[in-house]
């Protein structure tokens, strides 16, 4: 899906970052995800269920992350830094 703060890096919809957050009164917990690399097929192979079925969802899947490469995501963070 297409959150709020989520960047998406290309027309097709490839995802670079995704978050997830949790509330309560009390607090609230957020984090970030940014993928260094994706293997689709290693990913859904760890999965249950038919091995068909999880083929095809790595194959539908494989180019919906994008990647970033560490010194690239250092200097975007240092470079968004206040």
């Amino acid at each position: 899906g297409r959150g709020p703060g989520e960047v998406f890096v290309s027309a097709e919809g490839q995802k670079l970052t995704g978050l997830s957050q949790r509330r309560t009164r009390d607090w609230i917990r957020q984090q970030v995800l940014v993928h260094r690399r994706w293997d689709a097929a290693a990913t859904f192979a760890l999965l249950a269920g038919d091995p068909g079925a999880r083929r095809r969802a790595a194959e539908a899947h494989a180019e919906t992350v994008a990647t970033v490469g560490a010194a690239d995501a250092v200097a975007a963070l240092v470079t968004a830094l206040p």
